[in-house]
């Protein structure tokens, strides 16, 4: 059986298109993860930038939360408990309403033994806030142990 001029053609262009739509599908895929690997590394530099500054006000204020709360982030911060400061940031990550409830991330820190009167020690900590669904996922971006000596103050 001959084949026509025409009809080797037309399977020539058929396996062209499939290897062009495959290259095309591959492409999409990376500039989909390159774009997922980008807005993880923003998160990473902003968060190590929120806690190496919670770290200084952790330190200048020998990890007085109620202290940090007031001088520092007064209208976006909230002390939950004794131990735990949450600082809350919104989408360009700049400080925002202590409601939080509308608020991408978030950082905390946490004191590890809040009435030791020698030394201080925490956990500073950046969350991430997902919304998938219906339901709040958060996932930890970046966190910090800090230790800072109290003065003895007579």
């Amino acid at each position: 059986m001959k084949h026509s001029k025409s009809g080797l053609f037309l399977m020539e262009m058929i396996v062209c298109l499939l290897f062009f739509a495959l290259s095309a599908a591959v492409c999409a895929q990376m500039f989909a993860k390159s774009h997922s690997i980008s807005n993880t590394a923003i998160n990473e530099n902003h968060a190590v930038i929120a806690v190496s500054n919670l770290a200084e006000c952790y330190y200048s204020e020998f990890g007085d939360l109620n202290s940090i709360s007031g001088k520092f982030f007064d209208k976006n911060s909230e002390v939950i408990g004794d131990d735990t400061l949450r600082v809350y940031y919104d989408e360009a990550f700049q400080p925002a309403d202590k409601s939080g409830e509308s608020c991408p991330y978030y950082s905390e820190i946490h004191l590890l033994d809040p009435e030791n009167a020698t030394f201080r020690e925490g956990v500073i900590s950046f969350f991430s806030r997902e919304e998938k669904g219906g339901t709040v996922t958060t996932v930890p971006v970046y966190s910090l142990d800090v230790t800072v000596n109290i003065p003895n103050r007579k």
